[in-house]
């Protein structure tokens, strides 16, 4: 499963940078140092503008500060709050693997409920398996290299 990054654009309210691929497909989130052209990074702070210069993401979220200093053959989504967008198509991606996560957190919050290390158990073993079960699914959309 993917998003285009027109439905990228449509799901967080983003603005696309003039010529934009809509229809390129993300499959994947990850740093802006490590993201290949399947995968959305976010910036929001100067910290890490310096890596947005030479990723080889697929598309980013990012403010219009720093738009100027994406390569040209990005796709960048301008949005007010990158991460927050970040984190709604990283929902979207993976609805199991977060939604494990907020189990854990609710858990957390019950710590004086008789099942509640049985819960937070439950909710640790989940959270490995959905963590697993991305990086296979990364696995299965990274090319195949030949020897």
């Amino acid at each position: 499963m993917g998003l285009t990054v027109g439905e990228i654009a449509a799901l967080t309210g983003a603005e696309l940078r003039n010529g934009a691929c809509l229809d390129h497909v993300i499959t994947n989130i990850a740093p802006l140092d490590r993201a290949g052209p399947s995968d959305l990074a976010f910036l929001d702070t100067a910290k890490y503008a310096a890596a947005l210069t030479s990723t080889q993401a697929g598309a980013c979220l990012t403010t219009e500060r720093f738009e100027r200093q994406a390569p040209s053959g990005l796709n960048v989504l301008r949005a007010q709050e990158p991460y927050r967008a970040f984190v709604d198509v990283a929902r979207k991606l993976y609805p199991n693997a977060l939604l494990t996560r907020e189990c854990l957190q609710l858990a957390s919050s019950m710590r004086q409920h008789p099942g509640f290390a049985t819960l937070v158990e439950m909710a640790r073993v989940w959270t490995r398996l959905a963590d697993e079960l991305a990086a296979l699914q990364r696995q299965q959309v990274q090319p195949k290299r030949e020897a």
